[in-house]
C-alpha cells in the first residue's frame, strides 16, 4: 500500500512567473504571508525560495524598495505640504460637466517631526546625553540638614 501525502502539492518554482509576481505584490506592499498566498505557496515555501532562489530574493528585495520609496516620497510630501488638481464630474440635472480645482495640502507637524527625528537625530532627538566627569558626590536628601537643603534648593552651594 502506497502512503498519500497531506497538504498541499508541491508547486514548482518558475522564475519566469515567480519573480515577477513576487516583485509586483511587493511593491504594492504586501508583507510575505501575503505574497505568498498570491502566489499560491505555503508560508514555508516562500521562505525556502528567498533562501535558494537568488532571483526570487533579488525580485522580493526590488519591490520591497519600491514600496518603500513611494512611502518615503509621501512622508516627504505630507511634511512640506503640496498642491494637487482634483478633477470631478457634476451632474446638474441637465448636463455632466467637469470642474477641476487646485487644492493644497498645508505641511504636516507631525510628519515634520517624524522626517526629522529620524533623518536629523542628533539635532533633533528628544534624549539629550551629557557626559559628567571629574569628581562627583552623590548624597541622599536624607544625610543632609534642613539648612544645606534650604541652601541647595536657593541655588546655593
Amino acid at each position: 500500500m502506497s502512503e498519500k501525502k497531506l497538504g498541499r502539492p508541491k508547486i514548482p518554482y518558475d522564475p519566469l512567473y515567480h519573480d515577477v509576481e513576487a516583485e509586483r505584490y511587493a511593491s504594492q506592499g504586501l508583507i510575505n504571508m501575503e505574497m505568498a498566498k498570491g502566489l499560491g505557496i505555503s508560508s514555508d515555501t516562500f521562505y525556502t525560495w528567498l533562501k535558494e532562489h537568488d532571483t526570487f530574493s533579488e525580485a522580493v528585495k526590488r519591490g520591497k524598495a519600491i514600496a518603500d520609496q513611494k512611502v518615503v516620497e509621501s512622508l516627504y510630501k505630507r511634511a512640506t505640504g503640496f498642491t494637487f488638481t482634483e478633477t470631478k464630474h457634476v451632474d446638474d440635472g441637465n448636463s455632466v460637466r467637469i470642474e477641476s480645482s487646485i487644492k493644497c495640502i498645508p505641511p504636516d507637524t507631525t510628519a515634520c517631526i517624524y522626517w526629522t527625528k529620524n533623518r536629523l537625530m542628533k539635532e533633533w532627538r528628544d534624549k539629550v546625553e551629557t557626559e559628567v566627569s571629574g569628581n562627583i558626590r552623590v548624597v541622599s536628601a536624607k544625610e543632609l540638614s534642613d539648612d544645606e537643603l534650604a541652601r541647595i534648593a536657593a541655588g546655593d552651594k
